[in-house]
């Protein structure tokens, strides 16, 4: 729920560049299992079908766009 307003927020500014899924992993169990998330909020950047990195609990915009940046994500 912390992440909700900054992933939305990310989501306008690299409109284009990305796709923010949200998924209750109460409710996606085996997503969560092919994705093995343990922890939640989980933040996962998946390319070509395969998750080229990975990021754990909550953050602020900034750092989400930092990941992104280093992960070579741009606006």
């Amino acid at each position: 729920r912390m992440l909700t307003p900054v992933m939305e927020q990310i989501e306008k500014e690299y409109a284009g560049k990305l796709q923010v899924l949200k998924i209750n992993v109460d409710e996606e169990t085996e997503l969560a299992r092919q994705f093995q998330i343990m922890s939640i909020p989980a933040l996962l950047l998946i390319q070509n079908g395969s998750v080229t990195a990975s990021s754990l609990g909550a953050k602020p915009q900034r750092a989400v766009e930092a990941w992104l940046s280093q992960n070579g994500v741009t606006k």
